[in-house]
């Protein structure tokens, strides 16, 4: 029983902790959000990113981060990359719950796996750990969502993961001549 900001909801959210620390004039809403959503998209929390933080750019960062995730808090609110992290900080900390997720899904498809971000990638690692089949569907010359951090070694990669993965690469493009 929660939340999902938008973007807008977001970033004004944002804006009002930049407000409160008096730090509008310094950095940029924007620049504060794409911040929060990478560390979010590597599974870093503001207590990992400020135990590591060296500079004081790198300290005002962790700590509206910081603020950022008490406030969704506050708010009973998630932000779109929570939905992300959130299951996956949970499995980690958790085996017994990822073991009861696990053994929900006997197969698991991924369609544009080229665009998978760490997060997701590990999702999927993590749901097929009790031997799921998983079917993952990408074409390496297609990836486009490097902007949200999206990694083709994901895919390209697999692999190393899954050794006992059999790949079928379809040469001929069906969508158009």
């Amino acid at each position: 029983n929660f939340w999902i900001l938008d973007t807008s909801e977001s970033q004004t959210t944002i804006k009002d902790i930049l407000k409160r620390m008096n730090l509008q004039d310094v950095y940029k809403v924007n620049e504060i959000k794409w911040f929060i959503s990478t560390q979010k998209n590597t599974g870093i929390e503001p207590k990992m990113y400020l135990s590591s933080s060296k500079s004081d750019y790198d300290q005002h960062m962790g700590q509206i981060y910081e603020e950022y995730q008490k406030a969704l808090e506050k708010a009973n609110s998630l932000d779109f990359d929570d939905l992300l992290m959130l299951p996956y900080l949970l499995f980690k900390k958790s085996k017994e719950t990822l073991t009861k997720w696990q053994n929900k899904f006997a197969y698991i498809l991924v369609d544009e796996a080229q665009d998978t971000n760490r997060i997701q990638f590990e999702l999927m690692r993590m749901f097929t750990g009790n031997g799921a089949n998983i079917t993952m569907i990408g074409d390496d010359f297609q990836s486009i969502y490097g902007r949200r951090w999206a990694l083709m070694e994901n895919f390209l990669n697999v692999k190393k993961y899954r050794p006992d993965i059999q790949m079928f690469k379809l040469q001929i493009n069906y969508r158009s001549k």
